[in-house]
């Protein structure tokens, strides 16, 4: 196996590879991470292996859409070597499965954390790249009892219905 190298790339000098295996939700949610990277950058880079003269995407479809909609020029890259289609396709499959969401809880700790600092739901929604109503939604969760966020915890409950439940209690 091959080092990584790390530069950041021309954005048109990628493709997204058809090997990605993302294929579905892709513009999910895209603009609250575009929001982000206008906030903080790119956190992570893309993966990417030569192909030509150009490289094809194969981790970091939505990082790379949302630089483009931004107007950037580059991002940073994490450039790789494929042995064929079926490592190309592994590669991007591993990192998409094994990602692990933030739980409910940590979502909540920090909104509310970034609230005490901000002292504005607009500024916290700003800073973190989501909406007020994302915002409202972590830091209502709070006074959600510790029984049914423990619910939440084993996948039993939403923390959406947990906290309409919350509201109307």
């Amino acid at each position: 196996m091959g080092r990584l190298k790390l530069e950041y790339l021309p954005l048109d000098k990628i493709d997204v590879s058809l090997l990605n295996v993302r294929k579905a939700n892709i513009e999910e949610s895209i603009k609250e991470l575009a929001e982000s990277i206008k906030e903080i950058d790119v956190q992570q880079p893309v993966v990417v292996f030569p192909k030509g003269d150009r490289y094809e995407l194969i981790i970091g479809q939505r990082r790379y859409l949302a630089c483009k909609r931004l107007g950037k020029k580059e991002i940073p890259a994490l450039i790789t070597h494929v042995k064929d289609e079926t490592d190309a396709t592994l590669k991007s499959f591993s990192e998409n499965i094994h990602r692990l969401d933030l739980e409910y809880r940590d979502k909540m700790r920090v909104a509310t954390e970034l609230l005490n600092k901000f002292k504005s739901i607009k500024q916290v929604a700003k800073h973190l790249g989501v909406s007020p109503q994302t915002v409202s939604n972590y830091l209502g969760y709070a006074a959600v009892e510790d029984d049914m966020k423990e619910l939440v915890d084993e996948g039993k409950l939403t923390a959406s219905t947990a906290i309409r439940i919350t509201k109307n209690i």
